[in-house]
């Protein structure tokens, strides 16, 4: 049976599925399937037609009861079914193409977070951070530059340094979205390789946040970057009482440096809107284009593919397998489907992508390249001599300093690499 000959007495079973308490601006009720993340929006006599079929009123009766057309009945049990909400239809069970979500801490009750949304908790770390800003223009020497990168003369504990402390930053920033996530009644889980463009990235996997009021979406959206400015607002000011009192921080202080100097570079980095970064999330939910970065790889894609070349054919293969796949296609909506105003967030997004992997690009070749290739020849040459002096502890500190210099791009490499296997767009 298919939604084209539906019968009057068909009935429709459903996977579990949760409707938003309100509806949005724009009157469209939010629903998503709970084992997956599939999500639909709904308005007017749809969304009392679905609460009938799921009581299991046959297609007929709904008909009936609501005054609508057979084929406006039609078309929405088939928009239900390739959103992957139907589970049967007229007793027949369906093929289930749906990917299941794994959350972590799934039965954690959300109540036990809600004190991360009060208010006054809100303003006051705002207020902290607005602190930690006039403190920082007051005292501009409590800032780092980029020659805190090199700390010391033994470049061995400087990677090392630089290695952890943007593994613990990216941590709670990571954590902060997590724990947000759940105390606003929606699941997450974290994946700890990524790629974003030629950045090796943590990323939470949000679930069924649909459904959460957007204000608190925002909140999810921001809290990584709003934890890393109150760490970084906290250790100003701990320079600042170090300097009143007189004391000694040490190692601390320098260590303390690095920190701020990558959670800098990493909050800079989420200006990158052209990525699917916090502030993309903002952008997109404020302007209501959910797949606005997948729409506009598509477009992107679809213009290299016109693109007639002979003499720049490497470039059109190489930058269609960065647009292009199967997956994009299918995640894509389709062009009839998009309005005009979709369609200009598109063309202007893909101008800010554009401009954004070239500035990447060029961050990525004048800042990253020059330090961590000046890490690689000084851990070659360390490694030369340790082997010439025939000191082992010696090599191995060079050996594992230089591993750690290519970690970030060893993983990209990778992940690249599965994604082009995978036929995966890989930007």
């Amino acid at each position: 049976m298919t939604p084209e000959t539906l019968l009057p007495d068909t009935v429709l079973t459903f996977y579990p599925i949760q409707r938003s308490s309100w509806p949005d601006e724009t009157g469209y009720y939010a629903y998503t399937r709970l084992d997956t993340d599939d999500s639909m929006l709904l308005d007017g006599w749809r969304v009392q037609a679905l609460a009938l079929l799921q009581t299991g009123v046959s297609v007929g009766d709904v008909q009936a009861a609501l005054g609508v057309a057979e084929e406006e009945l039609q078309e929405l049990v088939a928009f239900l079914i390739d959103g992957h909400f139907v589970q049967s239809l007229g007793g027949e069970l369906l093929p289930d193409a749906a990917e299941p979500i794994r959350p972590w801490l799934a039965q954690l009750p959300p109540e036990r977070l809600t004190w991360l949304l009060s208010k006054p908790l809100l303003v006051g770390l705002s207020l902290f951070v607005a602190s930690g800003l006039v403190l920082s223009l007051r005292h501009p020497n409590y800032l780092p530059s980029l020659a805190n990168f090199f700390w010391t003369e033994d470049l061995f504990w400087a990677v090392v340094a630089i290695f952890v402390v943007d593994l613990v930053s990216t941590a709670l920033h990571e954590a902060a979205h997590f724990i947000t996530t759940k105390a606003v009644g929606a699941q997450a889980r974290i994946r700890f390789f990524d790629n974003r463009f030629l950045d090796l990235v943590m990323v939470t996997e949000h679930y069924h946040l649909i459904l959460v009021p957007k204000p608190l979406r925002y909140y999810v959206y921001l809290s990584g970057m709003l934890i890393q400015l109150v760490l970084i607002s906290g250790l100003l000011w701990l320079y600042w009482l170090a300097e009143t009192l007189g004391w000694d921080l040490g190692l601390w202080h320098t260590l303390g440096q690095v920190f701020i100097l990558v959670t800098l570079l990493g909050l800079l980095w989420q200006f990158n809107l052209f990525l699917e970064t916090d502030l993309y999330n903002v952008l997109a939910d404020f302007t209501g284009h959910q797949n606005l970065y997948i729409n506009t790889k598509k477009r992107i894609g679809e213009r290299l593919a016109q693109w007639q070349t002979s003499h720049w054919r490497w470039l059109q293969t190489i930058l269609l397998k960065a647009f292009l796949s199967e997956d994009v296609v299918a995640q894509a909506d389709e062009e009839h489907h998009l309005t005009t105003r979709e369609r200009r967030h598109i063309h202007h997004y893909a101008l800010l992508l554009g401009c954004g992997l070239f500035m990447s690009l060029l961050s990525l070749l004048l800042v990253q390249l020059p330090r961590d290739l000046f890490f690689l020849w000084k851990g070659g040459q360390l490694a030369g001599a340790a082997l010439w002096r025939q000191e082992g502890l010696a090599l191995g500190k060079a050996l594992l300093m230089m591993l750690l210099t290519l970690y970030p791009y060893l993983g990209v490499g990778l992940i690249i690499f599965a994604k082009l296997r995978r036929r995966q767009s890989y930007l």
